[in-house]
């Protein structure tokens, strides 16, 4: 044996280290693994009491270590006067997101497009660190689609700002950018205007970033890739109300059956009544007028929306005028 080049007291901390770098559920330690693994990569020898010792201190004080449990019986003649012992091994780090969680995370940082790629690849390394060494080897040979990056790089910015000004109940000022194209020159070009809001939260939705918030009492959602030189101002936000909810409505309409999923994730306590003359499924549900009626543009003839009246006239006219510009 070799004289160890650190002193004891770290081995608690060298115990957990190798834990997060070297288990999980699937690759579980013998106390003769960790004992190999301290001696070859931390130059410590250390006896299987005192790893036994530590681990059992580490369960104690919070840490999620598991292991299997195995109640040893004596069998030979000489260990008739002992007692049943039980016997620990497979010890590892039950980790707080499951590789296939770890791998769900990592596909959406490679598809956000508005985020710059070195940070969008800072992001992944981050969560390499949050599984085991073997999971990290093995998703670093997958090949993942990285999205080219938006024109906007202050979308993390805008991220930080926005939600430090929820957090303190501020107003944020921007410029908003609309992109627009010349009908003479036939060249796209920009158009900025500054805007105030009360900041209320960002979402991620279809591939991009949004920043939902109150203005003059009404909620207005902006693009975080159009918005640029957030910053906090000193008057305090609106008071949030009902009112500034979206608008919902109890909605009555038909559909076909393909769209039975999508449908779901529209219509809040959807429930099916029946079957219309064309074979199409009759249903009710809560939905929000403003996103349902674009989802039911999106899908032309596949959806035919019968009640409230207001909202089947608001869809009508936006047909309408769609026709007509096929006149």
């Amino acid at each position: 044996m070799h004289e160890t080049s650190e002193p004891k007291k770290m081995l608690i901390l060298y115990i957990m280290d190798i834990l997060w770098k070297y288990s999980d559920a699937e690759h579980t330690l013998t106390y003769n693994d960790i004992i190999r693994i301290l001696d070859e990569k931390y130059n410590m020898v250390a006896e299987r009491k005192a790893v036994r010792r530590n681990l059992f201190n580490l369960k104690d004080f919070g840490f999620d270590v598991e292991w299997d449990e195995t109640v040893r019986k004596p069998v030979g003649v000489k260990d008739k006067e002992q007692t049943e012992s039980v016997v620990h091994s497979n010890f590892y780090l039950n980790r707080t997101f499951e590789d296939c969680e770890l791998i769900c995370l990592l596909d959406m940082v490679a598809g956000n497009k508005d985020l710059p790629v070195n940070i969008r690849q800072e992001l992944a390394g981050k969560l390499l660190e949050l599984g085991s060494n073997m999971f990290a080897g093995d998703q670093r040979r997958v090949k993942r689609n990285i999205m080219p990056a938006a024109e906007n790089r202050q979308v993390l910015l805008s991220l930080e700002v926005t939600h430090e000004a929820v957090h303190k109940n501020r107003k944020v000022r921007f410029q908003l950018r609309k992109v627009k194209v010349d009908p003479l020159k036939l060249e796209p070009y920009t158009e900025t205007t500054e805007v105030t809001v009360t900041p209320l939260g960002t979402e991620y939705t279809c591939g991009n970033y949004y920043l939902s918030s109150l203005k003059d009492g009404k909620q207005r959602k902006y693009r975080l890739d159009m918005i640029t030189d957030v910053k906090i101002t000193d008057e305090k936000g609106e008071e949030v109300s009902p009112f500034a909810a979206p608008a919902k409505v109890l909605a009555e309409f038909a559909f076909d059956s393909c769209l039975y999923e999508e449908i779901k994730e529209q219509a809040e306590k959807m429930r099916m009544v029946g079957a219309d003359d064309e074979g199409r499924i009759k249903a009710v549900g809560v939905v929000s007028t403003d996103d349902f009626k674009k989802w039911v543009i999106s899908k032309g003839d596949k959806v035919n929306v019968t009640a409230p009246a207001p909202l089947v006239n608001d869809i009508k006219g936006c047909l309408e005028k769609a026709l007509a510009r096929y006149a």
